[in-house]
């Protein structure tokens, strides 16, 4: 029975770690998906947009994950505040939106604002996906997040880095924890259990067997056991405990059915 019970304990501990380690965090994960240069090679061709000469023309893509289990909604932006995507260009124009699953509704309209992306409050749906396809005139080579959601943080994932990778190295991680959660958990029911043998063996008298066999034993050791040593009712006083283990004759025991004799 302690068996049984030791190895379904281990299971349950086991278990818990790894869905703590893989379960989603509040994270407002963000990325670049695309930075392009629109001019290739050797050749100079001049760019226009919309009438407006562009010297250094980028596509970036700029992609937005709530990967939680909670939705984001309007009132957990502080104070009203928008998101603030720093891109280190000028933007010329938001060319595009995108947002997964379909059935998501999009954040409200972005606001361009020299070298800042402005996301103004909005319901980011539990892991929903938004993708801000922008036109810049400029380098881009920095990207940065001013976060004004309580309670998420913000996370850069690596440029080309995809979510399975990180998924995958997030549940390597929960591994190693739980392998080590139940390796510590072995050792003490191991040394546990040497004590507690050691205990009853270090001693031939078998009213102090009885009793340390009932102290020691109680949460291993079935009902029907308890029953049959005729333990005594449990007490979480240290003491008391002790001193029914080195003079068990001098107090009361308990009665099969629970009551004091």
């Amino acid at each position: 029975m302690a068996t049984i019970l030791g190895s379904l304990l281990t299971g349950t501990i086991a278990l818990l770690v790894y869905r703590w380690g893989t379960r989603p965090k509040k994270e407002l994960q963000y990325q670049w998906r695309r930075n392009h240069s629109l001019r290739h090679g050797g050749v100079h061709l001049e760019t226009r947009y919309n009438g407006r000469k562009l010297d250094a023309p980028r596509l970036i893509d700029v992609w937005l994950h709530n990967a939680s289990d909670h939705p984001i909604k309007t009132g957990d932006f502080d104070a009203g505040e928008p998101l603030v995507v720093e891109l280190g260009a000028e933007i010329v124009d938001i060319v595009n939106v995108a947002s997964s699953p379909q059935d998501a509704r999009k954040p409200n309209e972005a606001i361009k604002d020299g070298t800042r992306l402005k996301i103004p409050p909005s319901l980011i749906a539990k892991d929903q996906q938004v993708t801000y396809s922008v036109l810049v005139d400029g380098t881009g080579k920095r990207l940065g997040l001013q976060n004004s959601i309580a309670e998420w943080k913000p996370v850069e994932i690596p440029a080309g880095q995809s979510q399975e990778t990180r998924k995958l190295r997030r549940a390597q991680v929960s591994l190693r924890w739980t392998a080590v959660m139940m390796a510590v958990f072995v050792l003490v029911v191991t040394f546990s259990g040497i004590y507690y043998a050691a205990k009853v063996m270090g001693t031939r008298d078998p009213a102090k067997q009885k009793a340390i066999i009932c102290e020691m034993g109680r949460k291993i050791i079935s009902a029907e056991e308890k029953r049959r040593l005729d333990c005594p009712p449990k007490t979480d006083d240290p003491q008391e405990i002790m001193r029914r283990i080195e003079d068990p004759r001098s107090g009361a025991t308990a009665s099969p059915s629970g009551a004091r004799r």
